[in-house]
């Protein structure tokens, strides 16, 4: 498998998991969470917003981590002089790498943002668009 599919998946589930966890984040912000019987209570949005940011971060890595892994397997069967874990070393641990997983981060976050801000503006442009406003 190539590094531009390992980044495509990698990417794709970091961004799937940002952008669900922010589209949460206003069922959160509806829910109740003072009053007598809630003995929880309401994180700051920050809050809320960084771990979304953080876990969709760290799937994306998990998931480039887990493909490259199958990767050196599959490379490792059809050579036999070489093993699995020296592959994937080699593969994890070089300057090419630390830049794939820069970019992968920036560009997960950066998609999850793109994301937001249309679902944003089609909330406001239907309305606008039937008539709703004046």
């Amino acid at each position: 498998m190539d590094d531009d599919r390992k980044f495509e998946i990698s990417s794709a589930v970091g961004t799937t998991v940002f952008f669900i966890s922010c589209i949460g984040i206003g069922s959160y912000e509806e829910a109740v969470h003072e009053g007598y019987e809630s003995i929880h209570e309401k994180l700051p949005m920050e809050t809320v917003f960084t771990s979304s940011l953080v876990t969709g971060i760290v799937l994306a890595i998990i998931t480039w981590l887990i493909v490259t892994f199958v990767d050196c397997l599959k490379r490792a069967k059809e050579k036999d002089e070489l093993t699995t874990w020296g592959l994937f070393k080699k593969e994890v641990f070089s300057k090419n790498t630390l830049l794939a997983l820069t970019i992968l981060i920036v560009v997960s976050v950066l998609i999850a943002f793109l994301g937001i801000l249309f679902i944003g503006l089609a909330i406001f442009f239907l309305p606008l668009l039937k008539g709703k406003f004046k």
